[in-house]
């Protein structure tokens, strides 16, 4: 039997203790997004002639996605672009449809210019190839991203919370640039927005904005590296201020390197851009995006360490629209 007096000690101290522990939500009020960079699967050949170093890659690769699958808060994954390792052959789109298998949250996918630009298992000599033949080849990548994937659209719109969020693919199959929307993707994009004016509007596409990444020696980077056409994007863009988050990939640009998170981000003053390292490396980092009615964060993760990089975090609030 315990005495009186020190159950009633025992009493005073938890009910003391319990109103102390501050108030926990158990209602999640946000929406967490995953971003997987260029993944390139099962990996780039030309630039990993050595074995071990293919696998040390894949295996990185695989760690990640047992990462995210261990991450019970994830509600959304969205992969930037260059699923495929480099041509986006038969072979390759049959490895990238069965690794995207082991992912056991919902995801969402849009393609990048290894996906369906360059010559592969359709033609082998690209220096013979005319005009017409390079747009059938191009087409026909561009349809097998579709059916492997089973995407009925390569470009569409999703809702999430007071947000808006456009997913745009490189599919310009006669294009001047390595990363580049037909014009009927743009007037899409264009007809959207006008009909979105009061949601707050983050764009995922697999190119970043122009002046908003470096190139491998500092300086901007050029043409082949940014969204196309860029003129008609940054028509788009000024007469739709609800733009405020521009997701990518294609750059390749590391979670250590500067320009992963630089004040040249921001294009025009008003669209940041967030660029996402590619999965091509045996140290991979993926950004989560939490959404929140009232604003956004932005947390990079090394899969390698096993932590948050605490430095590379913001906070960015969406832009005050009239209704």
């Amino acid at each position: 039997m315990i005495p009186k007096k020190l159950k009633n000690f025992f009493i005073s101290y938890f009910l003391i203790a319990f109103l102390l522990i501050p108030e926990i939500s158990y209602a999640k009020d946000y929406f967490r997004i995953v971003v997987l960079g260029d993944m390139h699967l099962p990996v780039r050949s030309q630039n990993n002639e050595i074995e071990k170093v293919k696998n040390k890659i894949i295996k990185a690769k695989e760690n990640t996605i047992e990462d995210i699958n261990s991450w019970e808060d994830v509600d959304q994954v969205v992969a930037v672009g260059d699923i495929t390792g480099e041509k986006g052959t038969i072979n390759e789109y049959e490895y990238a449809k069965e690794f995207l298998k082991r992912l056991k949250k919902p995801y969402w996918l849009i393609t990048g210019n290894h996906d369906y630009i360059y010559y592969g298992d359709i033609h082998e000599k690209p220096e013979t190839v005319s005009i017409g033949e390079r747009i059938r080849i191009r087409t026909e990548k561009l349809k097998r991203f579709s059916e492997y994937f089973k995407m009925a659209e390569l470009y569409y719109a999703k809702s999430v919370l007071n947000y808006l969020l456009l997913f745009l693919s490189a599919n310009e199959v006669d294009n001047q640039f390595s990363v580049e929307m037909h014009y009927s993707e743009l007037n899409w994009l264009s007809k959207t927005l006008a009909q979105n004016k009061n949601r707050p509007t983050i764009i995922f596409y697999h190119a970043p904005l122009k002046g908003t990444v470096t190139n491998s020696s500092g300086g901007i980077a050029g043409d082949n590296m940014v969204a196309q056409p860029e003129g008609s994007i940054k028509s788009i863009l000024a007469k739709n201020s609800q733009v405020f988050l521009w997701v990518s990939g294609h750059s390749h640009t590391a979670a250590y390197e500067p320009g992963f998170k630089a004040k040249y981000n921001l294009f025009e003053k008003k669209v940041l851009n967030i660029h996402n390292a590619d999965m091509e490396r045996s140290d991979i980092w993926t950004n989560s995006i939490y959404l929140y009615k009232n604003k956004v964060i932005i947390k990079t993760f090394d899969h390698k360490t096993g932590q948050w990089l605490n430095k590379l975090e913001r906070k960015i609030k969406p832009p005050v629209l009239k209704k």
